[in-house]
């Protein structure tokens, strides 16, 4: 009979089963005893990792903007493959009717037959219900970003003013930023030391111009541009702090935004590329389809000059935005 590892003297009646359970677990059939047990608990640990992940993921999907037939539409015309535009897809859903015209209308974008057999057979479809809600979404978004850009005047009333709406009135201090910093705020970051870094907003509280960039890595046209607009604002800007330029990326990933900004060391600020779907990117969504692109834009949100889409002229904006701060002065 193998002798108990405690001694005798601290062995008491009441504590004969707790000892003998103790003891076992120095054995090999303790061990036998206790695996199920542990193998039990890892079991449902990992089943609650699961879990968390899965809603995690599930709430993230439920976030992102299911896509129209004009977001994929544009996302051809800007060089998305069919192949990238169908796992875009797979994440976000197509919350739109998908109809003869919708149809025509992306195969004139360059749809290729994978994309659109799969759109027809609704796989990526949402229920109706859903396809309501999207919109009404869509709807109030869009609203908001109507307030922040008011029609800008008539073409008439610009050629009185040198070709250029009127500079507004400077804001007050209850004012100052408009809509336009309403829209930006939080959403920003900036290239430092390597790394794109979240702007500092209060920076942007007191800027009563701002140009809108749109561009992307891919884009030719938009990469030899960088170059005239960094030079350009690395003279203007340091002697008329009140305008900045804020980019917006086309680009088809967050590693290829960060790696513009990388070869172009661009100086100002961007729409953070996690933020694109947000209040921030509906300013895209509504003020241009193709790039690259140039927009500026007076601290409300009204256009005061547009480079255009199809042949952009920048240096018309550039001018444009001379024109308005030297007489801002």
């Amino acid at each position: 009979m193998s002798r108990s590892k405690f001694p005798a003297k601290d062995r008491q009646p009441g504590n004969d089963y707790a000892i003998a359970v103790l003891a076992s677990l120095h054995t090999s059939s303790g061990i036998a005893f206790i695996r199920p047990i542990l193998c039990s608990i890892i079991s449902v640990l990992r089943w609650v990792l699961v879990l968390c992940f899965a809603t995690n993921v599930s709430s993230l999907i439920a976030a992102l903007t299911p896509l129209t037939t004009q977001d994929v539409s544009l996302m051809l015309r800007s060089g998305y493959s069919n192949e990238a535009v169908l796992r875009e897809l797979s994440t976000r859903r197509f919350g739109d009717t998908f109809d003869s015209k919708a149809e025509q209308q992306l195969i004139k974008a360059g749809a290729g037959e994978s994309l659109i057999n799969a759109l027809r057979s609704g796989v990526y479809q949402l229920s109706p219900p859903e396809i309501a809600a999207a919109t009404e979404k869509r709807s109030a978004q869009s609203t908001k970003v109507s307030e922040a850009f008011p029609k800008s005047e008539p073409d008439s009333q610009k050629e009185n003013n040198g070709g250029i709406s009127p500079a507004p009135n400077p804001p007050t201090d209850a004012q100052r930023g408009g809509s336009i910093y309403d829209h930006l705020k939080d959403d920003l970051v900036y290239w430092h030391e390597g790394n794109l870094m979240p702007f500092d907003d209060g920076a942007l509280e007191k800027k009563k111009f701002y140009l809108f960039f749109f561009s992307a890595i891919w884009s030719q046209p938009g990469r030899k541009f960088t170059a005239q607009l960094i030079d350009y604002y690395n003279r203007v800007a340091p002697q008329h702090p009140e305008f900045e330029v804020v980019f917006f990326s086309a680009d088809r990933s967050a590693f290829a935004m960060q790696n513009y900004f990388s070869q172009t060391n661009m100086p100002w600020p961007a729409i953070a590329y996690d933020k694109l779907g947000g209040k921030a990117g509906a300013i895209a969504e509504r003020l241009t389809h193709q790039i690259p692109r140039l927009i500026l834009a007076d601290a409300t949100g009204k256009v005061l000059s547009d480079s255009g889409e199809t042949r952009p002229d920048f240096d018309k904006v550039l001018a444009d935005l001379d024109k308005v701060l030297s007489g801002n002065r």
